[in-house]
């Protein structure tokens, strides 16, 4: 559960950093990892990598990490296959919408 949710913030993180470049928007790259979730995501919708409901679902899937997260401190039957499997296919989607842009800018 959590191996899937960190590679998830990873592709996130670089589809930030690649994405801002393409669009002359760079990052400072100290500290690229502690961005928050939600910065993050609204940074990805602002540049137009991702669309409103996609940043929606990454919001909501970064509150359930933390809430299982929580709770498996008295219980690890929180955790489902349902949630990785959720993950994975966030990771995919934002991988498709990354390479995406891409395309798109350097067509443009």
């Amino acid at each position: 559960f959590i191996l899937s949710f960190s590679i998830l913030e990873d592709r996130l993180t670089a589809a930030m950093v690649v994405c801002c470049n393409a669009v002359s928007d760079p990052l400072p790259m100290k500290n690229i990892g502690k961005v928050p979730s939600s910065k993050r995501e609204a940074r990805l919708r602002k540049i137009g990598v991702i669309d409103k409901t996609l940043e929606e679902r990454l919001l909501k899937a970064a509150d359930l990490r933390n809430e299982l997260t929580h709770q498996m401190m008295w219980n690890l039957d929180v955790f489902e296959e349902k949630h990785i499997n959720e993950f994975k296919a966030l990771i995919n989607e934002v991988k498709k919408y990354h390479r995406r842009f891409l395309a798109k800018s350097n067509a443009s």
